[in-house]
């Protein structure tokens, strides 16, 4: 029962609504963006250091819904 819950709280965002979800199947939140750029880019990059200071800035932390173009996000980090 408890991974249903989760698995609820990650793919709805703070609206009820449905959230959207990557290329990769996980939902699009700050977290998920966060584990991609540990995987492509390293821990120590500046992509890395974006993304933890927006989740560090946001009140759902990790958890908040990223609501742009999977594109647009991969062209914005790429460019970092």
């Amino acid at each position: 029962m408890m991974k249903m819950i989760l698995f609820q709280k990650c793919t709805q965002n703070t609206l009820g609504n449905k959230m959207k979800m990557l290329s990769t199947g996980m939902p699009s939140t700050l977290e998920n963006y966060k584990i991609l750029i540990h995987t492509f880019f390293g821990k120590s990059s500046s992509q890395a250091k974006f993304i933890d200071k927006k989740i560090s800035e946001s009140a759902l932390g990790g958890a908040e819904e990223v609501i742009a173009d999977e594109s647009q996000m991969l062209y914005l980090l790429k460019s970092m």
